[in-house]
């Protein structure tokens, strides 16, 4: 009887060594887990530039989230956010699926790559969507529940082939959604991009098309330079936010 008490101890001090071990490392192991599992689903370079999330009440802060473009595209970046805040439940983090309470995703800058061939956030939606329909392997089985996700103070450039490497600047609407994942199983870390991201993406087709309608009007006024008719364009696009 002895020897299972001592074995049994020795086990729940194996189990709480290693829960210390995981708390004390949650930064790292976020930060880890979004470089890693991000490119697989985006097919594109995805960076987080540090994470700071307490152990204790599982708020916490992302900075620095960088997601690239895809090849064949030339500006810098598809989406840069300087900072999000999230709520997580720690308890969750001990099951398969993991519950965040909230997101609040601050000021993020979504660049809008026109071609001839598509744009770039299209591409990246195509990627996102064959991860999210299993067609590809994200390296994870964790799913999430997010129950409120905010998106505040967004800005969108728009650089379209041809306007001669100029961009554009637009308001991204705010954006609220609630209750993603909510099955008992939740939503795979694809799904839940394509849920988030397809919702910001429709919003940034919306805001193009005007864009394109703005400067083929300046087009047929014969506008002197593709400069003026961006310039010209952008005031269009400005009037539809007032």
């Amino acid at each position: 009887m002895k020897k299972i008490v001592i074995v049994g101890a020795v086990v729940l001090g194996i189990v709480i060594v290693a829960l210390v071990v995981v708390f004390l490392n949650l930064d790292r192991l976020v930060k880890q887990g979004v470089e890693t599992v991000g490119p697989k689903i985006t097919k594109t370079e995805v960076r987080l530039s540090g994470v700071s999330l307490s152990p204790f009440s599982g708020n916490g802060k992302l900075k620095g989230l960088f997601i690239g473009n895809p090849q064949g595209f030339k500006t810098p970046s598809a989406i840069e956010v300087g900072e999000m805040e999230v709520q997580v439940n720690l308890s969750s983090l001990k099951s398969d699926k993991i519950v965040v309470d909230k997101v609040v995703i601050q000021a993020p800058v979504i660049t809008f790559e026109g071609t001839l061939s598509g744009s770039n956030l299209k591409r990246i939606m195509d990627n996102v969507e064959a991860a999210a329909g299993g067609k590809e392997d994200t390296g994870t089985s964790k799913t999430m529940q997010i129950k409120d996700l905010t998106i505040t103070g967004g800005k969108i450039n728009f650089s379209f082939t041809g306007l001669g490497g100029r961009t554009v600047s637009a308001p991204l609407p705010d954006l609220h959604l609630t209750n993603i994942g909510t099955d008992d199983k939740g939503a795979t870390v694809a799904q839940v991009t394509k849920q988030v991201l397809g919702e910001v993406v429709s919003n940034v087709d919306k805001i193009a098309a005007k864009m394109i309608q703005e400067v083929g009007k300046l087009g047929k006024e014969a506008v002197k330079t593709a400069a003026d008719q961006v310039d010209k364009a952008a005031q269009g696009v400005k009037k539809l936010f007032k």
